[in-house]
């Protein structure tokens, strides 16, 4: 019973769509970091940690994921900031397709 209630879990989970589309800044659409490991794709929101030139670290409060933003302009993106950032995950970073700051502004690629 309980090999076929996990089986029923993660095949549910499995099934569940990506958000592709974030309008703004939202906890409420966003997976946390085990959740988007496991998925490969998603919508991430939480906090930034670190930044670097072509990297940033994102805390969804329980854990930390890398944000590899090459070619992003992250010139503006500061510890503490809240973010979305939708992508997939490529060696346990997020490769993101969209940056979306808490004002609703988004993270430009240059």
């Amino acid at each position: 019973m309980r090999t076929r209630f996990a089986a029923l879990l993660i095949a549910g989970l499995m099934a569940v769509p990506a958000a592709t589309a974030t309008v703004a800044y939202a906890d409420t659409a966003s997976q946390s970091v085990v959740g988007i490991l496991m998925l490969g794709e998603g919508t991430i929101a939480g906090t930034v940690k670190r930044v670097g030139k072509t990297w940033f670290a994102l805390s969804d409060g329980q854990q930390q994921i890398d944000v590899s933003a090459k070619g992003w302009d992250l010139s503006g993106l500061n510890e503490g900031d809240r973010v979305t950032v939708t992508g997939t995950v490529k060696y346990s970073a997020i490769k993101p397709a969209r940056i979306v700051r808490a004002d609703g502004s988004e993270v430009v690629k240059r």
